[in-house]
């Protein structure tokens, strides 16, 4: 198999000067620059760059009826929807008893006593079980 670096040198152990002992330089990401950049007012039309961007969108999805579009903007706007899953197991959904309280002990309190109670409604678990 050959080596991306035949003659085995390179890399940060032998360039030790090339190491960023700083990190990544502070300041604004592409994220900050594009948002910025969105608030500031086109000279042509004298709108904000966010509003041109927006009917642009809904002018590919409605207008131009593009699909793939209308979807973004639709789960943008409403969100994806939820996956539902059914558990059909109506026994102890715990193999012993150092297994379900490892995982009550992730848990605070509050969503302990929510689970509980859900998983004995369900049927996953009994009262006596869950103590």
């Amino acid at each position: 198999m050959d080596t991306p670096n035949p003659t085995g040198r390179g890399g940060f152990s032998d360039n030790p000067q090339n190491i960023n002992r700083n990190g990544r330089p502070k300041g604004n990401t592409i994220r900050d620059l594009i948002i910025l950049g969105l608030g500031e007012i086109d000279n042509n039309s004298g709108r904000r760059y966010l509003d041109l961007l927006v009917e642009k969108i809904l002018d590919v999805a409605i207008r131009e009826g593009n699909f793939q579009m209308i979807k973004t903007v639709w789960n943008y706007v409403d969100g994806m929807p939820l996956q539902r899953s059914e558990i059909n197991q109506k026994e102890n959904i715990f193999k012993t008893p150092e297994d379900e309280a490892q995982f009550w002990n992730t848990f605070s309190k509050t969503q302990e006593a929510y689970y509980k109670i859900k998983f004995m409604k369900e049927g996953l678990i009994k009262a006596e079980d869950s103590k």
